[in-house]
C-alpha cells in the first residue's frame, strides 16, 4: 500500500538511512553521558568550587585540629620572643607558612582558617605533590584517608585544564552526533529522537548519582566518614544536578516532536485534505492526452 502525503509529512521515513540514523542516535546517548560528566568534573575543579571542598577534605586528612591542640602555645610563645618572620605548623604535611604578626594576634579559630585556605591553595596549584612533608607509603589507596586523598588530587589545576579540554572535544562531538540525528531524521519526529538520545545518556548518570549522593548521605557515627561524606557530596551533588537538569530538558524535547506534529497536521487538516484530492483526481483522470 502507498503511503498518502498526510503519512509521508508526519511519519518517519524509512527510506533515509536507516543505519546511519542508528548509528548518530546510539553515539549521542554515549556522547551525551560522558559529555556531562566531563563538565561537571569541569565545574567541580574550577578554583571558586575546588577551594570550598578542599579546605574540609584537607583538615579531615590532616589532622589540624591536634596538631594546633599540641603546637600552637609553643609557637605563640616562640613568636613573642623572637623576631622570626615566618613559622610552620610541626607535624602538619604541607608548607604552610605563618607569619609572626598573626600568630601574635589572631585566635585559634583564625589561624585555623588561614592555614586551611593557603592549603586548599597550594594543593590546587602543585596536587598531590603539595604534600612533601607526610609519608605517603604510610597511606593506602584503599583506605579512608587515601580515597580522600584522591579526591584531593583529582580537584587541581591540572585536573581542571584535563576536564575543560574533555568538555571541549566532547562537546563537539555530540554535537555532530545531534546534527547527523535531526539531518536524518523526517519532519518533527526528528525532535523525538534527538531528545530519547540526549534522555537515554543522561538518565544512567543521573541514577548513579542519585544513587551515589544517597548512599553516601547517610549519617555514620565516624567523625572521618561524615568528613568523607560531605566531601563526596559536595562533588557528586554537582554531577546530580547536570544530570538532572539535561534529562528533564530531554524528555520535553522528545515529547515535543509528536505532539508538534499533531498539532501541525490538525492545523493543515484542510488543506492537506484538498492535496490529497487533487493528487487522486489527476491519478483517475490519467496522464493528459498527447494530440
Amino acid at each position: 500500500m502507498v503511503a498518502g502525503p498526510r503519512e509521508r509529512r508526519f511519519s518517519p521515513d524509512a527510506s533515509r538511512g536507516p543505519d546511519s540514523r542508528g548509528l548518530f542516535w546510539f553515539g549521542l546517548v554515549i556522547g551525551t553521558f560522558f559529555f556531562l560528566a566531563a563538565i561537571s568534573a569541569w565545574q567541580v575543579s574550577r578554583p571558586t568550587q575546588a577551594l570550598q571542598i578542599l579546605e574540609p577534605a584537607i583538615a579531615s586528612t590532616t589532622d589540624i585540629d591536634r596538631l594546633l591542640a599540641a603546637e600552637l602555645p609553643a609557637l605563640k610563645e616562640q613568636a613573642q620572643t623572637t623576631d622570626q618572620a615566618a613559622y610552620e605548623l610541626p607535624g602538619y604535611p604541607l608548607r604552610v607558612e605563618i607569619t609572626r604578626d598573626e600568630l601574635r594576634t589572631a585566635s585559634e579559630g583564625t589561624l585555623r582558617a588561614t592555614i586551611l585556605a593557603r592549603s586548599s591553595t597550594l594543593v590546587y596549584r602543585d596536587g598531590l605533590s603539595a604534600f612533601t612533608h607526610e609519608r605517603e607509603q604510610s597511606i593506602s589507596r584503599f583506605s579512608l584517608q587515601g580515597v580522600m586523598r584522591t579526591i584531593e588530587g583529582q580537584l587541581g589545576e591540572s585536573a581542571n585544564t584535563r576536564a575543560k579540554w574533555a568538555t571541549i572535544a566532547l562537546a563537539i562531538f555530540v554535537g555532530g552526533m545531534a546534527l547527523g540525528v535531526m539531518m536524518t531524521g523526517e519532519g518533527l519526529f526528528r525532535f523525538r529522537s534527538l531528545g530519547s538520545g540526549v534522555l537515554a545518556g543522561a538518565l544512567p548518570g543521573l541514577v548513579i548519582s542519585a544513587v551515589v549522593v544517597f548512599w553516601i548521605g547517610r549519617n555514620e557515627s565516624d567523625p572521618y566518614l561524615n568528613d568523607l561524606r560531605d566531601v563526596l557530596v559536595a562533588v557528586f551533588t554537582v554531577f546530580l544536578r547536570n544530570y538532572l537538569v539535561v534529562t528533564v530538558f530531554a524528555a520535553v524535547v522528545a515529547a515535543s516532536g509528536p505532539l508538534l506534529a499533531k498539532i501541525e497536521r490538525r492545523m493543515f487538516a484542510d488543506a492537506l485534505a484538498a492535496q490529497e484530492r487533487e493528487e487522486a483526481n489527476a491519478l483517475v483522470a490519467g496522464p493528459p492526452q498527447q494530440r
